[in-house]
């Protein structure tokens, strides 16, 4: 107890601080190490005069993504493309107009031969049934096509609708990159700031070792060893800030922007549970996954394929009709043409085609028995993604739970042992040995939510619903 209170006399005496003036800065509480911190004021910390211009959250984040990421473009292409084939698709009922013209080159004009009866000469006349010019205007109009073209046109339609809930599943995996990269950009920032404060106490505590070692109660050693401690964490110190570029980069790249743009990005982790019934999720993932929706939307196509095979046993019916005009020169002049017109009404039966129509329905029935496997097979892994999924966020939340625990007690110990200290029952190593205890914890702790809003970012992906809430409110 003496040397206890020389120790309090000397800190007095060189107005530093009180004995319990001392316990109660020198050592940061749990709550001051974890309580919510700014964001603006850490950037400022972390990264100086990095960032400007207006900051942006997570769904400012996904919302560029999804005008920027390649994939969603490409996806756009592939919607704009089956647009197209829609168009093409519906122009089979439409009529055929064309126009063709030619020019005759021959110049011999073929002659015929008549014997003159009661002579031995012959007469030739010079049958010219050419014109040097002649137009021709053809137009065809398919009136019944068995279904074919019918089948083709609910096909194309199908298959806009696969490329729109495929743009749906690419919009759904870039903003699950960009929340990745949003939270472990969140995570190394958490971790600059533990490591920082873990600086704070390992100084702290290396002004009250040389206090003592004046004072005579503490050796060189211990002084030693404390700056040898806060020197051990300025490379983590350094290793958290370039985490947190190389994080930054990444988020960018996840957005589809240039890497060496100026953006200043804001957030923190939520702690807010997320409660999943597993066998409610697995019914919503089957509702809303766009994985089922395309399978769903192959199995209509393949179901129309089938008729559409079949229609290459009925018989057709079109209705054609021509105009030609001829004349042996360019001229408007009516009286220099030869007109004609001539329309026809086409019944076509199919007998025999070599059995190709017979075997283009099996085909598609095989096609359609494919996708009734795949379609289960898909249920089968999205229900154990999802269930895992579910597993995922409840360990996630059960961990941050006793790291939470183990923040509190790692910091509880740090004071006994910061008050041991003072007291001269403990040595510089015991109080050291609580640092870093204190630290792992809050790098524990960090992890712990970081995986957690991860693990619920993925749930709701599994379940299809992660662009639900944010198409709903941002869009």
């Amino acid at each position: 107890m003496r040397r206890c209170k020389y120790i309090k006399s000397k800190v007095d005496e060189v107005g530093e601080v009180s004995s319990n003036r001392t316990r109660q800065t020198l050592f940061l509480s749990v709550n001051r190490l974890y309580k919510p911190i700014s964001v603006l004021a850490l950037l400022g910390l972390i990264l100086p005069g990095l960032v400007t211009g207006a900051p942006m959250t997570l769904d400012d984040c996904i919302s560029r993504a999804l005008d920027k990421n390649l994939s969603i473009l490409e996806g756009e292409e592939a919607v704009s493309e089956a647009i197209g084939g829609i168009a093409e698709a519906r122009s089979g009922f439409l009529p055929n107009l064309s126009l063709s013209g030619s020019y005759n080159f021959v110049e011999g004009v073929p002659a015929i031969s008549f014997p003159i009866p009661g002579t031995n000469q012959v007469q030739e006349i010079e049958a010219d049934f050419t014109r040097d010019y002649s137009f021709q205007l053809l137009l065809s109009q398919p009136l019944y096509t068995g279904g074919s073209l019918k089948g083709a046109y609910r096909i194309a339609k199908r298959s806009h609708e696969i490329a729109k809930i495929d743009l749906t599943g690419r919009e759904a995996d870039a903003a699950l990159a960009v929340i990745e990269a949003f939270y472990g950009l969140l995570l190394a920032r958490e971790s600059v700031e533990v490591t920082r404060q873990s600086i704070e106490n390992a100084e702290e505590f290396l002004r009250v070792v040389r206090l003592r070692y004046d004072a005579g109660e503490a050796s060189s050693f211990e002084v030693m060893r404390a700056e040898v401690e806060v020197s051990n964490l300025q490379p983590a110190l350094i290793g958290a800030r370039n985490a947190v570029a190389l994080s930054e980069l990444a988020l960018k790249s996840a957005m589809g922007v240039d890497v060496g743009s100026e953006i200043e990005f804001v957030g923190e982790f939520e702690e807010k549970p997320f409660d999943i019934d597993p066998a409610e999720a697995v019914i919503t993932a089957l509702e809303h996954r766009p994985e089922i929706s395309i399978m769903r939307t192959q199995k209509a196509i393949a179901e129309e394929s089938i008729r559409l095979a079949k229609a290459g046993r009925h018989p057709t019916l079109s209705l054609s009709a021509n105009y030609d005009v001829r004349a042996d020169e360019l001229t408007f002049d009516s009286d220099k043409m030869e007109k004609s017109y001539a329309g026809y009404l086409v019944l076509s039966f199919p007998l025999f085609d070599g059995l190709r129509t017979r075997s283009q329905i099996s085909q598609s029935y095989s096609q359609l028995r494919q996708t009734d496997i795949g379609m289960a097979s898909l249920e089968d892994g999205i229900e154990l993604e999802v269930r895992s999924a579910a597993l995922v966020v409840d360990a996630a939340l059960e961990t941050l739970k006793s790291q939470e625990k183990n923040v509190e007690m790692a910091g509880e110990g740090l004071a006994i042992a910061n008050e041991r200290y003072l007291q001269g029952y403990a040595t510089n190593l015991e109080v050291m040995d609580a640092q870093l205890a204190l630290t792992r914890a809050g790098n524990n702790r960090i992890q712990a939510l970081h995986d957690l809003n991860l693990a619920i970012a993925k749930a709701k992906k599994a379940m299809g619903i992660l662009l639900t809430d944010y198409k709903a409110g941002a869009r």
